[in-house]
């Protein structure tokens, strides 16, 4: 196959790729950020979550995990930027709530805690939530 057919197959099948709604390279970022959340490495997950939003900064999931991450290393002030961040884009959005009320939590301010916990309650469509759970927890 010459040079010229084999650009255009891989342009081709690179196009049924983003027809067919594969991930896009804000979500591969996001994905390899929550990989590594999951192993415990919070700044290289920032740093992803970090791309994502580069890419894609009208997502506010990618706000929202970058936030964790930094709660997770206990930098409460950037999680509850991250957090505001995606509600500005989101006022609905349930998990940015919960966010913000498990970093009021940890830095033992209960009654902005208990606000943004009940925020997220309201926001939640009738199914046991993230957020149901987290006020279990931290009661």
């Amino acid at each position: 196959m010459g040079i010229r057919k084999g650009l255009c197959l891989a342009a081709a099948l690179w196009g049924i790729f983003l027809l067919a709604g594969c991930t896009s390279d804000a979500d591969v970022f996001n994905e390899q950020g929550l990989a590594l959340y999951r192993q415990g490495s919070y700044a290289e997950a920032v740093n992803s979550f970090d791309q994502a939003i580069r890419t894609d900064n009208q997502n506010p999931e990618y706000h929202v995990n970058k936030g964790m991450a930094c709660l997770e290393m206990g930098d409460y002030e950037n999680a509850h930027s991250c957090f505001d961040l995606a509600l500005r884009l989101n006022g609905k959005y349930q998990a940015a709530y919960r966010g913000n009320g498990i970093a009021y939590m940890e830095a033992g301010s209960y009654d902005e805690a208990m606000n943004s916990f009940n925020t997220a309650l309201a926001c939640e469509s009738g199914r046991a939530s993230e957020a149901e759970y987290d006020i279990l927890l931290y009661r």
